[in-house]
């Protein structure tokens, strides 16, 4: 991030250089003159909070092979949008300000930067999935009916029934919850929601602390047609934050082959980010556990909080073998 801010406007400030040398009107010299200027005093200050940057070598010699033969009046108008571009990443990520705080540490800057592009990737992850798992439950309503829709309904976990609700009819009402999930799973095998429920079912298991069982079904769910594909409430892939939570179990079982199996699943999905979410089998998440299957977290939890990379997922597992 920092050398892609000092080379943007390394590279536009050369532009406008090669472009003057083309110029004869004295008025839009020194117009050009003024906010090079004005670029450069940002740069510079800029630079100062970040400490010594390495420079790019190629960025004059690129700069100048293109304009060349270019039109001076393009050359500014690419040097403007440059320009606006360079203050809209800088605003985007508070520079604007910290630049010219000397109170402000670099270190905290970069905190910062790195802060919000995480904020940023997560956002833009989270509107793809869920605008896929919209897509998902209209496919699986278009494929299989009212019937399925109603028992779907029936699978959906709640917190609570109304306030005077014995202790019978709660363990009534979430009996009749798991038998809904189980008779989906079996009466709709390729849907989606069955997918969902293998996954939220797993998920399950680790937080109760059946390894085995967890295990066994992801097993299913991987054999599922829908598998890999399915997404949660959250916005989420199922399976990749399943692999992660289920690989981390695994190594604290000592399960080291199994660990490795699911790993190696993981790191040939698709998926950009992972919810790493510590609190299935390897401590607890930011905040404390969500709730049953499928159930967000209450109290401030945000679930979104523990979306991290693949890679940085993948790395996680790995210093936690390496450290057994």
């Amino acid at each position: 991030m920092k050398h892609t801010l000092l080379t943007l406007g390394l590279i536009a400030a050369l532009v406008i250089m090669v472009g003057c040398e083309k110029k004869t009107n004295d008025d839009e010299m020194k117009s050009v003159a003024l906010s090079l200027r004005s670029l450069e005093n940002r740069i510079e200050k800029i630079e100062k909070r970040m400490g010594t940057l390495e420079k790019a070598p190629s960025a004059k010699t690129e700069i100048q092979k293109v304009s060349t033969d270019g039109n001076v009046d393009e050359i500014l108008e690419a040097f403007n949008e440059k320009l606006y571009n360079l203050e809209q990443m800088m605003v985007a990520a508070g520079f604007d300000v910290l630049s010219t705080n000397e109170d402000i540490e670099v270190s905290a800057m970069a905190e910062l930067v790195e802060e919000k592009t995480m904020e940023k990737r997560r956002e833009k992850y989270q509107t793809s999935m869920r605008e896929l798992r919209d897509t998902q439950r209209k496919s699986d309503s278009d494929n299989y009916g009212a019937a399925f829709t109603e028992l779907q309904e029936k699978t959906r976990f709640r917190w609570g029934g109304n306030r005077n609700e014995s202790q019978e009819d709660r363990e009534k009402r979430m009996q009749e919850m798991v038998q809904a999930r189980e008779d989906l799973i079996r009466q709709y095998p390729d849907s989606y929601a069955a997918a969902q429920l293998r996954a939220e079912t797993a998920a399950w298991n680790l937080m109760q602390n059946n390894y085995q069982d967890a295990l066994n079904t992801y097993k299913d769910l991987m054999a599922s047609s829908k598998g890999t594909e399915a997404v949660n409430e959250w916005g989420v892939r199922n399976v990749t934050g399943l692999q992660y939570s289920l690989a981390n179990k695994a190594i604290e079982e000592g399960d080291y082959a199994t660990a490795r199996s699911i790993m190696k699943d993981l790191e040939s999905s698709g998926d950009d980010l992972v919810m790493a979410f510590e609190g299935f089998g390897g401590g607890r998440g930011r905040g404390g556990r969500g709730g049953g299957p499928g159930g967000p977290g209450r109290g401030g939890f945000r679930m979104e909080d523990n979306l991290v990379s693949k890679n940085q997922a993948i790395s996680r597992l790995n210093d936690k073998m390496n450290g057994k």
